[in-house]
């Protein structure tokens, strides 16, 4: 076996590899003793037939072990002899079969985590987002998303065309291929929405749109969805007064005490906001200052644990067909998302083999926070 190395980035190798005639016989000998253990072929015992005959039926499976097992263990061992650890498993290329008598080229881009050296963190500067101090207004929305909860819906009868702003009962059916057919079972979803504000299919506004001058009764076809309005809603919502206080909790004697509360709350939930985007803040300085490069497919394989993350509220074969959809996309949108987060934990292990402590992410994010400049 010889091999050779090109560059492709800081973090991305290919080696080019040309494996002898022999071994590439040795790799076929191994595989076919393999299949003939348990090929079944009638009039011989499994391990006898003969292997003209064994790669007469048996050619294409033989051909792929011998291929999948010479080209995981040489591609290893030229990393072993390299000392090139591999942060994820290397993708090989190879556009002809093992031909028994040939020697075989084929190639693998090989993925690494950056070399990082020494980790700047002192003194970053950091400017925060504005994010204004609580009023009467937050609370009066939060008062009118309370009241909406408490509301009671009742149908309307003289119009049969949903608007925007109409509460529906609403029923949907993907659609599949035959080839998605399995476990499929065609039953219709139930949701209740108000129309307009975006809380179906976050990912597809368009979806929810279509909703809106539909008809009672009659199918909304829009992609793989056929949705249909089953039931149009009126909200009524109960009077803004010290009854609608006592009923959202005993602790309640009067609507002031209801606001107040609201505001304890929405100042609890800014300052923790206020927390989170000086870490954001402070991350986004801390790599800016020590910019490094991570690999791709260990970007998009943590994009894709995000966006699997993403879809998991949805009904299980919902979440499946929507994904397999939509589910590119999704990854290429929070791509910027995970290389953040890989490059945040590598610099943070980085800080903590410089200051000779166990790493903790928690820690030294407070370390680096105390040192930063943050406005």
């Amino acid at each position: 076996m010889s091999y050779e190395i090109k560059e492709l980035s800081a973090v991305s190798k290919e080696i080019s590899f040309v494996v002898t005639a022999e071994r590439v016989d040795a790799y076929l000998t191994r595989a076919c003793q393999s299949v003939n253990q348990k090929a079944k072929l009638k009039g011989f015992r499994p391990g006898k037939i003969p292997r003209q005959m064994l790669e007469q039926h048996y050619g294409q499976e033989i051909n792929q072990r011998a291929l999948e097992k010479l080209m995981s263990e040489v591609v290893f061992e030229a990393l072993d002899e390299l000392k090139i650890a591999p942060a994820m498993k290397p993708s090989v290329d190879s556009e002809k079969p093992l031909l028994a008598g040939h020697e075989f080229t084929f190639k693998a881009t090989v993925e690494t985590l950056p070399e990082i050296a020494e980790v700047t963190f002192e003194g970053l500067e950091a400017k925060l987002p504005e994010r204004p101090e609580v009023g009467e207004e937050q609370i009066l929305e939060q008062l009118e998303n309370m009241r909406t909860r408490m509301a009671s819906f009742k149908p309307i009868e003289d119009r049969k065309v949903a608007q925007e702003g109409d509460y529906v009962d609403f029923s949907y059916v993907e659609a599949c291929k035959a080839e998605d057919h399995a476990g499929h079972d065609h039953k219709p979803h139930e949701r209740f929405i108000e129309l307009g504000k975006g809380t179906f299919f976050t990912e597809k506004p368009e979806i929810e749109k279509a909703l809106i001058g539909a008809e009672l009764g009659k199918p909304v076809e829009i992609g793989d969805l056929t949705m249909t309005v089953n039931i149009i809603k009126e909200c009524i919502k109960p009077d803004l007064d010290d009854e609608f206080a006592k009923d959202c909790s005993d602790k309640f004697e009067s609507l002031e005490q209801l606001k107040a509360d609201i505001k304890e709350n929405l100042t609890k939930q800014r300052a923790d906001q206020v927390e989170t985007d000086k870490k954001e803040g402070v991350l986004d300085a801390l790599i800016a200052k020590n910019p490094i490069d991570i690999p791709e497919g260990l970007v998009m394989k943590q994009a894709e644990e995000m966006a699997i993350q993403n879809v998991s509220r949805f009904p299980k074969e919902m979440a499946l067909k929507f994904f397999k959809s939509y589910g590119k996309q999704m990854m290429d949108n929070l791509k910027p998302a995970a290389a953040k987060m890989l490059k945040s934990h590598l610099l943070m292990q980085q800080i903590a083999k410089q200051q000779n402590r166990e790493f903790k992410f928690d820690e030294m994010m407070e370390l680096v926070l105390g040192s930063a400049r943050i406005s």
